[in-house]
């Protein structure tokens, strides 16, 4: 039986009994209190927790911890922007009479301890929810599930998702699955990717654009393109291809110094699907092409940008212009140089460095270093001769940096002053001779 064998069959519903406490449990999240009295209990925690120091037995406390509710711990959560000051709040919490965490409050401290790149908390986190025996939606469990995965915590996520559905905690579904997928994708962890995706197919879920994608991610980072082929083909049949499937493909091929290929794969997308890659994409793509040492197919993105009328940024100029220097091709390098600046963005000092580094007459260096500080004050056109020339003895390129600082004594460089000359000379020595 294939793997990506698509069904009609609907996800059985006979396959799962939720009760009425366990469905009204989960729907009501109004909470008790008035609006104005949740917000002034929300406002008062909020306080007492930010203000230095403070004490968990104090009277305050006390007091507002029979107003708890699951809501009100929510929205405090919600507001912290320090893990441990959350972390604490929430621990707190759960100590509190009468207070039991809703998937909610679970769901809030694990976006703060995500967002904040706190894997052992968020590892206990996951621990304690099956010790706490909170009840979740399919919709508050993947938000879960994703968070784990966000900081790599993969094993841990299929650990809960398999004991979350032993112990009934959570009614799972096709969301479950699939927001589960998600988390395996970026591992490359093919195994568990299929073991999944036969579970799901056993259950009568239907592979849908939110099944496959996760898989195509996973083949593509298992470098299985065989596999990967084979999704993104089924993907094309039923019209779910779109930027960011095509871009999932495109970068992986890129990674693995497939340049041609992605470059054909762009082409076939643009005259079949009618589908051009967004800004981001592109710009990761012409990176990965430089790396590649493929700085002619880097150039052809580049003027699908202009074509698009996306505005590249500096760091996709900076990389085209290093390529071509690299590879000697000084007259794209330049026009590149002109492109940027007509285009209002300044070149900066690497740039400049790089075209010098290149350049092999010193009136053409003194030319284009004039051109580059046109509109400087004499501090910044001090700075950023001495950052070139810096530049220039670090890339290796002593003599000419040398030649460069002669050639300012008798050029006609337009410095303001001949003490602003003198100056910048004298700097400029002390520089070169430091870095000798």
């Amino acid at each position: 039986m294939l793997l990506f064998k698509s069904t009609n069959q609907s996800f059985m519903a006979s396959t799962v009994c939720i009760s009425v406490s366990y469905f009204f449990h989960l729907i009501q999240r109004k909470p008790i209190c008035s609006n104005v009295r949740t917000t002034t209990v929300e406002a008062s925690l909020i306080s007492i927790f930010t203000r230095k120091p403070f004490c968990l037995e104090s009277p305050e406390l006390q007091e507002l911890s029979s107003k708890l509710t699951p809501e009100i711990v929510e929205a405090v959560l919600k507001s912290f922007r320090n893990w441990r000051l959350a972390q604490v709040f929430f621990s707190w919490a759960s100590k509190q009479e009468g207070y039991s965490h809703s998937c909610y409050t679970y769901n809030a401290l694990a976006s703060v301890l995500s967002n904040a790149r706190q894997i052992a908390p968020l590892r206990e986190l996951a621990e304690s929810i099956l010790i706490s025996q909170c009840l979740w939606t399919p919709g508050a469990f993947g938000y879960f599930l994703r968070c784990l995965g966000s900081q790599g915590l993969i094993k841990e996520a299929n650990y809960l998702f398999d004991q979350v559905k032993i112990s009934g905690l959570c009614i799972l579904n096709c969301y479950s699955y699939n927001c589960l997928l998600e988390v395996i994708s970026n591992s490359g962890d093919v195994g568990l990717l299929e073991y999944r995706l036969n579970e799901m197919r056993d259950l009568g879920c239907p592979m849908d654009k939110h099944s496959l994608t996760p898989a195509l991610q996973c083949y593509c980072s298992a470098r299985m393109f065989d596999k990967a082929l084979m999704v993104f083909n089924e993907l094309n049949e039923k019209g779910w291809v779109d930027q960011h499937v095509l871009a999932i493909l495109l970068v992986s091929y890129s990674k693995c110094g497939e340049v041609d290929t992605a470059f054909e794969l762009i082409e076939w997308a643009e005259r079949n699907l009618k589908i051009s890659l967004n800004e981001k994409t592109l710009c990761v793509l012409i990176h990965g092409f430089v790396r590649e040492n493929r700085v002619d197919k880097a150039l052809e993105l580049y003027y699908k940008m202009k074509i698009l009328d996306i505005l590249p940024d500096i760091s996709v100029y900076d990389v085209l212009i290093r390529g071509l220097c690299k590879n000697r091709e000084m007259g794209k390098a330049l026009m590149l140089y002109m492109h940027m600046k007509e285009s209002g963005i300044s070149p900066d000092v690497h740039i400049i460095s790089q075209l010098l580094s290149c350049i092999s007459e010193v009136r053409d260096m003194v030319q284009l270093l004039e051109d580059s500080w046109i509109n400087l004050d004499m501090a910044n056109r001090l700075l950023l001769y001495n950052s070139v020339l810096t530049g220039l003895v670090n890339g290796g390129n002593v003599d000419k940096a040398y030649h460069l600082l002669k050639a300012i004594t008798v050029s006609g460089l337009n410095v303001s002053s001949q003490a602003d000359k003198t100056v910048l000379i004298r700097e400029s020595l002390i520089q070169l001779v430091f870095k000798l």
